[in-house]
């Protein structure tokens, strides 16, 4: 499990969230990459981590642009999403 803190809140990922795993093509192997990059930029020294799909799975996040502000919240999990949709 890794954990990843911002503005003093943390927020658990575990594997099944952040390893991606895939069958090599040649040797049919399993592959695991991590889902999670961080990305530097050499002139300014500055790094980024893009938390991308593998963060946004578990955590619901929701975007204020006039505020400057994102919220983060755990996300439910498909099954109960499922259940809870309305079919028309």
């Amino acid at each position: 499990e890794i954990t990843i803190t911002m503005a003093g809140q943390d927020f658990a990922l575990g594997p099944d969230f952040y390893v991606i795993r895939s069958k090599d093509a040649e040797s049919g192997k399993e592959r695991c990459q991590m889902g999670i990059k961080t990305l530097r930029f050499r002139r300014s020294g500055i790094s980024l981590w893009i938390l991308g799909d593998p963060f946004l799975r578990k955590y619901y996040s929701v975007w204020d642009a006039e505020q400057k502000r994102i919220g983060f919240a755990p996300a439910k999990a498909r099954e109960v999403l499922m259940a809870e949709a309305m079919i028309v």
